[in-house]
């Protein structure tokens, strides 16, 4: 209404002036002349300005392109927020907002500290492979770690900064925030258990007027039963830094690892020269029983060679992986968790030529472990390579090829699904391989496509990849 107003005032102006003009020159218009001016200013007007009535809904608020929210889905870094959960770094009703009412109370690990290379948020469906099940006869669980989970109407968010927080959905409030010491990994909850493991977690002690710092790895167990009020009951400590974990059935397995650094020379002496060119370090693989609630403990603990830096799991075996710089290979050493209460086995350890960048690169199915890893320079060639698992303490290999027309090529997106395999590589194209793996003592690649830039991740759909 206010714009219609402006624009007959406007017009009004422009008449005033008209008739000014001529005036001055002793000609004054008729009515009839005024009236067709002033309708075309009144046009002019309302056409430049827009139309007042037909403007797009939250004009002005920046529309997020791209996004997409789906209703019950948890909120993950870099999607949209559902309405009514809060958003990390943004204030929370009950928690003081930066600059009013101080700092966080607690700090855990240092900004901005980088201590593993593949800290890289990653999905990755449960692996397929054989049926591990319980005394009971039920099939074993394996469960992915992540850093937010929700129960109900409950959110729990693991931060490096502020540990443990809940958060009530329904009353969009915070109701605790539970310090942990170390960099926070992986979340499990299992009743009223929240079970949270932090790697690079320090511990200083005072000896011989000395101060001493060690460095590892932890297990703490929350009762959150009242999650207003969270209960710290056990915490375990673990030996080297965490490289992942797995839940399966109502046992936490953690793997971890410590690399050792070798002194070859002590002055003219030469102390021992295979040290020198050999990626030394030690691997630890823990179980923590959590049938019984009130009785939390560490079941099994085993120990092996080599610094292993990732993991893949089913829910019968933890397949660890090293890199031997000296030859060229991965090491994949085969843990044996198939037994419900926690023990733990180390069968073989089988060398596949090359290095594997991730665990996506690794999978068992039906009795099979197939692997894709990459040499290094100058032929740096890409080999697909199966191993029978129905003898773990051997764990032949049963076949292998290679992608020669991705020779010079790093491997890239890896996805597994059901007897095919699907391999993105690249140095200045992008092919795309399916690789036919339903007879692992002779992989074949059935075809390749070439496309511009190159894939990280790769989703099957059927007969479709995303």
């Amino acid at each position: 209404m206010l714009f219609i107003v402006r624009c007959i005032i406007g017009g009004m102006v422009i008449c005033v002036k008209y008739n000014h003009v001529h005036e001055y020159v002793g000609k004054g218009p008729s009515m009839k002349t005024t009236f067709h001016f002033v309708f075309i200013a009144l046009l002019v007007l309302i056409f430049a300005g827009g139309c007042p009535w037909d403007k797009p809904e939250n004009e002005g608020e920046p529309e997020g392109e791209g996004e997409i929210t789906v209703e019950g889905e948890s909120t993950l870094e870099g999607e949209p927020c559902p309405e009514g959960e809060p958003v990390e770094g943004e204030p929370v009703e009950g928690e003081p907002e930066e600059g009013e009412g101080g700092t966080p109370e607690f700090l855990s690990a240092a900004p901005g500290n980088n201590y593993r290379w593949d800290m890289l948020p990653e999905y990755e469906s449960e692996p397929e492979g054989e049926t591990a099940v319980d005394d009971g006869g039920k099939t074993r669980e394996l469960v992915e770690p992540d850093v937010i989970r929700r129960d109900e109407n409950l959110l729990f968010i693991l931060n490096q900064y502020r540990g443990l927080s809940i958060v009530d959905l329904d009353g969009e409030t915070l109701l605790s925030q539970t310090p942990t010491v170390g960099c926070p990994r992986d979340l499990y909850l299992l009743d009223d258990r929240a079970y949270v493991l932090v790697s690079y977690a320090q511990d200083v002690s005072f000896e011989e007027n000395k101060f001493r710092v060690h460095y590892g790895s932890k297990l703490y167990l929350f009762n959150i039963a009242d999650p207003a009020n969270v209960v710290q009951e056990n915490v375990f400590d673990f030996e080297g830094d965490l490289v992942d974990s797995r839940l399966v059935g109502a046992i936490v397995y953690a793997v971890c690892s410590e690399y050792s650094w070798y002194d070859t020379v002590i002055g003219e002496e030469v102390v021992d020269t295979s040290k020198a060119t050999k990626s030394y370090g030690t691997t630890w693989a823990v179980s923590v029983d959590t049938t019984d609630p009130g009785d939390v403990h560490i079941a099994d603990t085993v120990e092996f060679d080599g610094y292993g830096n990732l993991i893949q799991a089913t829910n019968f075996a933890i397949f660890s992986v090293t890199q031997e710089y000296e030859t060229n290979n991965s090491l994949i050493t085969y843990v044996d968790i198939n037994d419900p209460a926690g023990d733990i086995v180390v069968r073989a350890t089988v060398a596949a030529p090359g290095q594997m960048a991730d665990r996506f690169k690794m999978d068992a199915w039906n009795g099979v472990l197939r692997v894709v890893t990459n040499t290094w320079w100058p032929e740096r060639n890409t080999y697909i390579t199966t191993f029978d698992l129905t003898n773990p303490d051997t764990m032949a290999q049963l076949g292998q090829t290679t992608l020669q027309s991705a020779s010079g090529e790093s491997v890239y997106a890896t996805r597994f699904d059901g007897p095919k395999a699907y391999i993105v590589t690249y140095l200045t194209k992008d092919p795309l391989f399916i690789v036919d793996l339903s007879d692992p003592a002779n992989p074949q690649v059935l075809g390749e496509l070439e496309i511009p830039g190159w894939s990280t991740h790769i989703e099957p759909r059927g007969d479709r990849l995303i």
